[in-house]
């Protein structure tokens, strides 16, 4: 009897979701495609910890920013990073002013707003 053997190099991680749309969608309610330069949304719960004014971790769902940089390149390499999209947030500290702060986030994680 032959067993196949194989070595788990950590967790698999599942591919990430396309953000094209499902043939039942109108042109009107596609989303433009991810672009440097984008103005986007984030849409999913998320908690960041390396925001200096919120110690205890800051949710940014809901907040805008513009899309800064694609990562899945470096120097001509490709690479394949989970959140590829890197993104500058803007946003408020408690007490009203407004700051900025760069985060990374994959294509499911926010949606296009022009």
């Amino acid at each position: 009897m032959h067993l196949a053997l194989s070595v788990a190099r950590g967790p698999v991680r599942p591919r990430a979701k396309s953000v094209t749309a499902s043939a039942g969608q109108s042109a009107t309610e596609r989303s433009p495609p991810l672009r440097e330069g984008a103005t986007v949304r984030v849409t999913s719960p998320i908690t960041v910890w390396h925001v200096p004014k919120f110690r205890k971790g800051m949710n940014v769902q809901g907040l805008q920013g513009k899309i800064m940089q694609n990562v899945s390149v470096f120097r001509g390499v490709p690479l394949s990073p989970s959140k590829p999209w890197k993104v500058a947030i803007d946003a408020k500290d408690p007490a009203g002013q407004a700051f900025k702060f760069v985060m990374h986030l994959g294509d499911e994680e926010m949606e296009v707003l022009n």
